[in-house]
């Protein structure tokens, strides 16, 4: 069988003139060189470090910091930091700082350095004496001091506890560490504290192959997934985010910073909304409403909007989650009015959601009831009631509709309002992992509830694009 085959862009990069033989540094050759290299289409531009020398050579990380203020889009990276002859909590901080500059654009390239950094670590009055420790140790400083509020360590060369350092990098957890280096030692520093590694003159061909497999042995027994998740952020409220009191929260957060991992929900400063960055820059607010104790409360539909307006106010988009509705196989549907059970007021979660969107939401997705719920286009805007049960391992009901677990793809103008969406169909199979559904009853089963609890929106869907095999999917509804 034939194959087509589709030029794809490789990424390119290229380094920037940081060395003057003569002696005499020509700035506007720098200027000239990386805006050309912008408009070429390049993806990052590269500087190393050499902190002695008898020739003129720029220091990397202040001369990215101009690069950063007359680029937009290449990303800028150092290849490598002498980490042994830094002190982590000012390049920590340096490092942050022209990522905030950059608007997240910066991968810090670490190393170890060569054999003929001997007599330069001396002279800056630093031993060759477990200088390994002393780099994984300023490794970990760092990126406690960019992840932690207040940072603790306890190591051989670095001791703190509650040190604070601010403003903290835009890319969560922290900038892109890749290590440099050949050695095997490398390759074990790499799968336990490095996010990329610099091949550097590495050989080609079957030995650079070895080595990607050595690699990729190295962070699975290291108990480090080789490919991220894509998680970038989590609503905390729910009726089970306070199940181990303010302990369990404050571990919850904990974790889910260090993993980069941003998150909303909780009634308490810092906490309250997320704060994501999309690629072209556009701020994105995600905040997170239920009708449990130290949440932000689902009930309380004044303090929801005066929230929404605030951070419509300085995001390009805003995205509410709830945790709303009575809950189970009885509760398939909208019913239009408040909602009780075991006792508990689990809200109106229709007026809720137009109440968010008539404040600024541009997205409202519900959960709680443990079953999909319908869709609605209100105002433009998307609503999904409840996309039932996605992830339980063994801990919750997944049979029959229990079992549904649908995906929303939503695609938004640039004004917010829906310009596309799909539903991925899975289900839960065994103690409650899911699986790709083919034949598609989330997506069947959404629709359904959507032409039963809002007629009016199943219309308008249908007249825009016909459902699909896998997933349910629409373009921009007409008016």
């Amino acid at each position: 069988m034939a194959r087509s085959m589709t030029l794809t862009h490789i990424p390119c990069g290229i380094e920037i003139p940081q060395n003057f033989f003569d002696g005499v540094v020509d700035m506007e050759h720098i200027r000239g060189f990386v805006t050309k290299a912008e408009t070429l289409g390049y993806d990052s531009l590269w500087l190393q470090e050499r902190i002695l020398s008898d020739f003129a050579m720029l220091e990397p990380v202040t001369l990215l910091s101009y690069v950063a203020a007359i680029t937009e889009k290449l990303t800028l990276g150092v290849s490598v930091i002498l980490l042994t002859l830094r002190n982590p909590f000012q390049l920590a901080k340096s490092l942050a700082t022209l990522d905030c500059m950059s608007h997240g654009r910066i991968i810090a390239g670490v190393g170890l350095g060569g054999g003929h950094l001997g007599s330069h670590e001396e002279i800056l009055g630093y031993s060759r004496e477990k200088r390994v420790r002393r780099f994984t140790e300023a490794t970990e400083v760092m990126k406690l001091l960019w992840t932690e509020p207040k940072a603790t360590f306890h190591g051989h060369f670095w001791d703190f506890q509650n040190v604070s350092m601010e403003p903290k990098p835009i890319q969560k957890p922290h900038p892109p560490l890749w290590f440099g280096g050949h050695h095997e030692h490398t390759f074990e520093r790499v799968a336990k504290w490095g996010d990329g590694w610099m091949m550097l003159a590495y050989p080609a061909g079957a030995e650079a192959t070895a080595a990607f497999d050595q690699l990729r042995r190295l962070t699975e027994q290291a108990g480090r997934e080789p490919a991220s998740l894509g998680i970038d952020v989590v609503s905390l409220a729910n009726n089970h985010s306070g199940d181990y009191g303010e302990a369990g929260r404050e571990s919850t957060m904990k974790a889910l910073r260090a993993h980069g991992i941003a998150y909303g929900g909780l009634d308490r400063d810092g906490a309250r909304a997320a704060n994501l960055i999309l690629p072209d820059g556009r701020k994105v607010a995600v905040t997170a409403f239920a009708p449990n104790n130290g949440t932000l409360n689902l009930n309380d539909i004044a303090a929801a909007k005066a929230l929404i307006r605030r951070l419509k106010r300085t995001h390009d988009l805003v995205i509410v989650s709830f945790h709303g509705g009575a809950e189970g196989w009885d509760h398939v549907h909208v019913p239009h009015a408040e909602e009780y059970f075991y006792g508990e007021d689990r809200g109106n979660v229709e007026a809720f959601a137009h109440a968010a969107i008539d404040a600024g939401a541009d997205l409202v997705i519900g959960q709680g009831p443990h079953v999909p719920r319908a869709a609605e286009i209100y105002r433009g805007r998307l609503i999904a009631y409840s996309l039932g049960n996605f992830w339980t391992y063994s801990g919750v009901n997944t049979y029959a509709v229990s079992g549904l677990g649908p995906v929303l793809e939503a695609w938004m103008a640039p004004d917010g309002t829906i310009a596309g969406f799909t539903v991925h169909s899975t289900r839960q199979a065994g103690l409650g992992v899911p699986r790709m559904d083919p034949l598609d009853e989330a997506g069947r089963y959404v629709l359904y509830l959507t032409r039963s609890d809002f007629p009016g929106t199943a219309r308008r869907l249908e007249r825009a694009a016909p459902l699909v095999a896998q997933g349910w999917s629409a373009t921009r509804p007409g008016s």
